[in-house]
């Protein structure tokens, strides 16, 4: 009559090793797919959340009601201008994002006309060696969001940039850290290992994700499609 043999301890052990490798194999890489759409979700949000506050601001400041149906229009550089509601009506109609742009023409008038009376913050400042963000330089100003969200604002005047996705105008970039403070606190600089910081452009009436491309300069135009690529999840 033949004894039945149990696994030994030594057996188990090894089973049990076994297991957990796999099993840790199996999860790496779901926690990494969950992670990336978290940070592309948070890209997302981001920009949603300026360009609401970029149309709640147009509607509050596109035009100011001064003596009988006239109006001052807010220009670029300029001293506003009163102009009456048929020339406003006109030139709106030829570039809608005309009004209100005058109003947003550095980093510290977009915070103060744009994103606090329109977006809820928990705190503003400047960035220094004491609030280091990716891709935000030293006296930039930046703010936090309700959400935890980080954003940091690089006005600068591009001029007419020519990529695959048409030309534009742009007035510099927001960088947005996803998840706030947390690490990784990194720029993607790959496709297939997206990190939580990320570029959004500022253009005359919206924003846009991407990087602003200075004129023939290859690597920003490589930075553009690549946060496009990321924003719209392509593989």
């Amino acid at each position: 009559m033949s004894k039945k043999r149990g696994f030994t301890l030594a057996e188990t052990l090894i089973t049990v090793v076994i297991l957990a490798t796999v099993i840790g194999l199996s999860i790496s890489p779901l926690l990494k797919t969950q992670k990336r759409q978290e940070y592309i979700a948070g890209y997302h949000r981001a920009v949603h959340v300026l360009n609401q506050a970029f149309s709640e601001y147009s509607q509050a400041t596109a035009y100011k009601k001064y003596q009988s149906n006239k109006v001052v229009l807010y220009k670029k550089g300029d001293n506003p201008d009163i102009i009456s509601d048929a020339e406003i009506s006109a030139q709106t109609a030829l570039d809608p994002g005309f009004i209100g742009e005058a109003r947003l023409n550095s980093d510290e008038t977009i915070i103060s006309n744009l994103i606090k009376p329109h977006i809820s913050l928990i705190r503003t400042g400047l960035a220094d060696v004491r609030t280091p963000m990716a891709g935000c330089p030293d006296g930039a100003s930046y703010f936090y969001t309700q959400d935890g969200m980080r954003y940091c604002i690089k006005y600068e005047e591009i001029g007419n940039s020519n990529n695959s996705y048409g030309e534009y105008y742009s007035y510099g970039q927001i960088w947005v850290d996803v998840n706030g403070d947390k690490g990784p606190n990194m720029v993607s600089t790959s496709i297939n290992n997206i990190k939580d910081t990320f570029p959004i452009i500022i253009l005359k009436n919206r924003f846009i994700p991407g990087y602003p491309i200075h004129e023939g300069n290859t690597s920003d135009t490589e930075r553009f499609e690549l946060a496009q690529k990321i924003y719209f999840n392509e593989q």
